[in-house]
């Protein structure tokens, strides 16, 4: 039964026409409602629904209209404001976690010429070779993420440009 108010409030909403036929269609103790005739001949009638017409705009529709137009930019500029800062975010997120995986590879190479350092007592060419090759890894690491990191600090720039562009839209 509520389905079928349902259908006629929609119905009676609908401003494609002036007065429609509505099929009550009643199968297998199931009524329904539909735009064309019912498959058994006794199974139901024409149901007449009368759409009222629309009323006249108002004096004030255009006004209305360019206030409700203003509001939905502001919405849209708050919404676009509120997802820059999630997008901020989660780049300068990424960034610490570049920066903290930039750190434990150094930290490592660190140790590792730390270790080098102490047990090269004798052969003063191969520490030096060694350490050489420890400090340019360490440089190559560095450059790795500093390569990585750059599209995303780009990334950030322009969002907080266009933070900027937003909130003096909005004064």
């Amino acid at each position: 039964m509520r389905a079928a108010l349902a259908l006629l409030a929609t119905l009676a909403l609908l401003p494609a026409a002036h007065a429609a036929d509505v099929y009550r269609c009643v199968e297998n103790g199931v009524t329904t409602y539909q735009d064309f005739p019912c498959r058994t001949p006794d199974g139901g009638g024409v149901v007449r629904v009368v759409i009222p017409d629309p009323p006249p705009p108002s004096a004030n529709s255009a006004q209305n209209l360019e206030e409700t137009r203003k509001r939905v930019d502001a919405f849209a500029r708050e919404r676009r404001q509120r997802e820059i800062a999630a997008d901020i975010d989660r780049l300068e997120q990424s960034l610490a976690r570049m920066a903290k995986e930039e750190a434990t590879e150094i930290d490592t190479l660190r140790q590792q010429r730390g270790y080098a350092a102490n047990n090269f007592q004798t052969d003063l060419y191969d520490k030096g070779r060694v350490d050489r090759a420890l400090v340019d890894e360490m440089k190559a690491v560095a450059a790795k993420y500093r390569e990585r990191a750059e599209p995303t600090r780009r990334r950030i720039l322009e969002l907080r440009s266009e933070q900027k562009t937003l909130a003096a839209a909005a004064q």
